[in-house]
């Protein structure tokens, strides 16, 4: 089968995060099959929908696709196109990771310009033959939208290779930014407010706080100034105002070492869609704390502790008992590596081919061009020199 993928994940700020680490394991794995015979949709730098609409239909006539599949579809850039008959006829799917900018509107979607802008876009996503769910939860989020529960498919997710345990030799050969001997535990980017970092910080501060050889909270990622001294100052408040480490961007080589040095993951998150840093950390053998809600159950299973994200005195009480029983660590590091083990990019490509066949036994193929002008070359991708293209809420 002939597929196209929309590659504009690769090209922005998503490809160096959750959806890029996704995309690029998924496509790797699946354009690899042999059934597949893949081409990729990039460098295109549309000034109008009409511009775009030509560009596409270009794209499917010229490579004669069966498939055209959206890997990123909330960053397109103009949804609309996929109504009515601005493109050839082609099997439309799509990988859905989620509909959090939904669910928190007055954070993601504070103007009305940005709610009618995610509305297109949820709106175009109905003209998809199919939606890939990276979870059951992320179904569901689009089942209670009125969305078409036989065209949302649930496909999971597989591991990154990037990610397993090292030897005690090993991680004595990595440096860290922190004492050889300090223990600490990881957690991410508190610049989103998901991530949950004013009572994570409060609830970890105030239960290390009586501990001897008190472990520090390493974030990672990049965190403005302003921010991390909000975070010292509650770490202050509750009597540990050096308990913080911020880290920095990290490079997965060295995202490996943290992970496999830290006592825990913690990860009161308010909502994920999948929560791809708990199965990283459990490929490593790092005992998770998670939240209670959306996708984090269905990730880790019974490989971790679960808290309420609301609460500071339950996300206390589990980071207490992950610092505190060091046998219990050792359940989860076992657990985890089990659970981690259960992802498999082999199943999520055959859930994906499957329905790749039922779309092309559903959509009649039509490669009629709409306009007959010169097609754009057509390129293989690199994720190295990719031409960014940035994308905005209008």
């Amino acid at each position: 089968m002939r597929v196209g993928f929309d590659m504009l994940y690769a090209q922005g700020p998503s490809a160096t995060v959750g959806i890029g680490n996704y995309s690029f394991n998924y496509l790797s794995h699946l354009t690899a099959h042999p059934e597949v015979e893949p081409f990729f949709f990039h460098d295109y730098h549309p000034h109008s929908a009409g511009e775009y609409a030509r560009q596409l239909s270009q794209f499917v006539a010229t490579n004669g696709l069966d498939i055209f599949h959206l890997t990123s579809p909330i960053e397109m850039l103009y949804p609309e196109v996929l109504a009515g008959a601005r493109i050839p006829r082609v099997g439309l799917v799509a990988t859905v990771y989620d509909v959090i900018p939904q669910i928190f509107a007055d954070a993601y979607l504070a103007t009305s310009v940005a709610k009618a802008h995610y509305a297109r876009q949820l709106d175009g996503l109905r003209h998809a033959q199919r939606l890939f769910a990276i979870s059951e939860n992320t179904r569901q989020d689009f089942l209670h939208l009125g969305f078409d529960p036989n065209r949302v498919i649930t496909i999971g997710t597989g591991t990154d290779p990037s990610f397993y345990p090292l030897d005690r030799a090993t991680l004595d050969t990595r440096p860290l930014g922190l004492p050889a001997d300090q223990s600490f535990c990881l957690a991410f980017n508190p610049l989103d407010f998901r991530k949950n970092a004013e009572r994570l910080v409060a609830a970890f501060t105030g239960v290390s706080a009586s501990l001897q050889n008190a472990p520090r909270l390493v974030f990672v990622s990049g965190v403005p100034d302003s921010l991390q001294r909000h975070l010292h100052t509650i770490a202050q408040q509750h009597g540990r105002p050096h308990a913080l480490h911020f880290a920095g961007h990290v490079a997965k080589a060295e995202l490996l070492v943290w992970f496999n040095r830290a006592q825990a993951l913690l990860c009161p998150s308010l909502y994920e869609g999948l929560g791809l840093p708990v199965l990283e950390a459990m490929q490593c053998g790092c005992p998770v704390v998670t939240s209670n809600v959306s996708a984090l159950p269905e990730i880790a299973g019974d490989a971790a502790i679960y808290v309420d994200p609301g609460d500071v005195n339950s996300i206390a009480a589990g980071i207490q008992r992950i610092l505190v029983d060091p046998d219990l660590r050792q359940t989860l590091r076992r657990r985890g590596l089990a659970r981690a083990e259960q992802c498999r990019w082999s199943e999520v490509v055959e859930k994906t081919l499957a329905e790749y066949r039922r779309v092309m036994a559903e959509v009649p193929i039509d490669h009629q061009v709409r306009e007959t002008r010169p097609p754009t070359p057509i390129k293989q991708p690199s994720r190295r020199n990719a031409r960014y293209v940035p994308f905005q809420w209008l």
